[in-house]
């Protein structure tokens, strides 16, 4: 509960909200934003909230880092999303 508590009032869950409203929205450091948000969620077990930020880092980075690399790759695998590579 106080992992929770100190998440929801963290300064870095701030900071994604705002570089979503500074940063275009396909950004690549919107995307690994997200992607940090979804992993340190995804620590804290808060497993939905990861899955969500996963996905929109997901969205994003496919546009901004392709789809080839190993670090997408595996961020795919994570979100379950499997694409024609």
């Amino acid at each position: 509960m106080l992992a929770h508590c100190l998440w929801q009032n963290s300064m870095f869950a701030n900071v994604v909200a705002l570089s979503s409203g500074v940063y275009p929205p396909f950004h690549p450091m919107v995307g690994l934003q997200f992607y940090t948000c979804g992993k340190l969620e995804w620590l804290l077990e808060y497993t939905e909230d990861a899955l969500k930020s996963l996905t929109r880092a997901a969205d994003v980075l496919r546009i901004t880092h392709g789809t080839q690399s190993q670090f997408m790759k595996e961020l795919f695998g994570i979100v379950n999303l499997r694409t024609a590579v």
